[in-house]
């Protein structure tokens, strides 16, 4: 069963959005991510203490490297050690899978920021917002790293954020130690795991550093170096930061401090906001209400099959898949597969909302739902089972999905392999006309039952916007 963070902690969605706080979800990581950018301007006053911390934390960096004379320096090892950060769990951000702390950024991907940053201070610039920037600059770091990077240095601030709202909400709470201090911070019984609560205010798709618009490179109106950087990286640090490699615009900044310089100013200069919980435009949040919403309303009964076995579970599970497939083509669902926008989400967002509705079924017919689960071949949507041999992964693609066809002929099979599981479906959202390649799964179906090999099921679920306006209306009222 899928749990929001304020229901495991015994509170409420409700208290958790009025006190500013993320109600993320304890079993299901959220792709949203801390962005440095937006602490200075957070409500909550811990975290305003923080961004004061995070510069510091970087300035020192940035004076170890100005005495740094070689790799085998003490300064260059301090601060390759203070570059290496750990992934924190508890926060269900971003990529982590399990409890366990990964290396959000290990000693391989610490020395090449070493060497880099060492390089910009050579080149006379020493503003920390660099480190900001790093993931434009080097390969490997990504938004979820940046976020890693982010709690790790003001870990100390969200665990005070965290005590203070556990207090005030009344949450369940356990003691944990933090670097010689004790904290009374939320703590899952459930799961027995503490959870580190985010103000929503800090959290974005992307942070902005990595989302820049078409803004121009400036280059000091120096008129001779804007057109030499124009030839190198583009006009817009847009056309930089997407359209070369950053490798490339490493060198390029390197060897032009002023059009690095441009890039730190125009970046401190930029505003930003936290991402809208309320349209929740991605699909990362609102599934989960929306699928309890429309199972409450339209529940699937399951009654028929008395007891669960290897021998039934296929045919829950394509009752499940069936009844998704009524309520997109039948009950408006599909409108949740489109931002405010018009424009469709990504399939992260469906198989959220797949994920959400067929949980609430599984758990009212006493079934065992996992997402996600890696066997060593790679990623399956979902397995449902009951037993070791009552398995069927279902896996979710557009079909406009450039990969649809290698994932019934090769993805499937392969993970049914890893998986030791005898059953699969793939759940074809379609989203266009995309006739033709749906006519070829079913040829490529039809082959392999002719040729005595295991065939995954299709189910395509028409997902387009092309309803009625009457059918639409009629959808909306009932």
């Amino acid at each position: 069963m899928v749990r929001r963070f304020s229901t495991a902690l015994g509170s409420t969605t409700k208290a958790f959005k009025k006190a500013g706080v993320f109600d993320g979800f304890i079993e299901v990581d959220t792709k949203l991510y801390i962005d440095p950018h937006l602490l200075s301007i957070s409500e909550a006053p811990e975290i305003k203490d923080a961004s004061e911390q995070f510069r510091r934390y970087f300035m020192n960096i940035i004076n170890m490297l100005k005495h740094a004379t070689s790799p085998q320096s003490a300064f260059w090892r301090q601060a390759r050690r203070k570059l290496e950060f750990h992934e924190i769990s508890q926060l269900s951000l971003g990529y982590s899978k399990d409890d366990t702390r990964g290396n959000a950024i290990g000693k391989k991907l610490a020395a090449a920021i070493t060497k880099t940053a060492r390089e910009i201070v050579q080149a006379g610039i020493d503003a920390p917002e660099v480190f900001e920037l790093i993931g434009v600059l080097e390969e490997g770091i990504g938004a979820d790293r940046i976020s890693d990077m982010t709690a790790a240095i003001i870990a100390e601030y969200l665990l005070r954020y965290s005590q203070r709202i556990a207090s005030e909400l009344g949450l369940s709470t356990k003691k944990r130690d933090f670097q010689e201090k004790t904290y009374r911070i939320p703590f899952d019984k459930q799961k027995a795991r503490f959870v580190i609560l985010v103000p929503s205010d800090i959290l974005r798709k992307l942070p902005i550093a990595h989302d820049w618009g078409d803004i121009d490179v400036v280059c000091m109106h120096n008129e001779t170096l804007r057109r030499k950087v124009n030839q190198i990286i583009g006009r817009t640090w847009r056309d930089a930061t997407r359209k070369i490699t950053k490798r490339d615009l490493r060198s390029a900044l390197l060897s032009q401090p002023e059009a690095l310089r441009d890039l730190i100013e125009q970046y401190k200069a930029k505003t930003g906001s936290a991402y809208d919980f309320q349209l929740d435009p991605d699909g990362e949040i609102l599934w989960h209400e929306t699928a309890q919403q429309y199972v409450s309303k339209y529940p699937l009964d399951l009654s028929q099959f008395q007891k669960v076995s290897a021998d039934n579970v296929f045919a829950i599970v394509q009752s499940i898949c069936d009844r998704f497939k009524q309520l997109v083509e039948r009950n408006g669902l599909h409108q949740l597969f489109y931002n405010d926008k018009g424009r469709l989400k990504h399939e992260r967002a469906v198989q959220l909302l797949f994920f959400g509705i067929a949980d609430a079924y599984c758990e009212a017919n006493n079934l065992d739902l996992s997402r996600e689960p890696n066997a060593g071949s790679g990623p399956v949507d979902f397995k449902i089972s009951r037993g070791y041999r009552a398995r069927v992964n279902v896996e979710i693609k557009y079909s406009s999905n450039s990969n649809l066809e290698n994932g019934y002929s090769t993805q499937l099979l392969t993970y049914n392999q890893a998986e030791k599981t005898q059953h699969s479906i793939l759940l074809i959202i379609q989203t266009g006309n995309h006739e033709r390649k749906l006519n070829k799964l079913q040829q490529l179906k039809h082959e392999a039952i002719s040729g005595n090999k295991r065939a995954p099921e299709i189910v395509t679920v028409d997902g387009r916007r092309s309803k009625s306006a009457s059918r639409l209306k009629a959808v909306a009222t009932e």
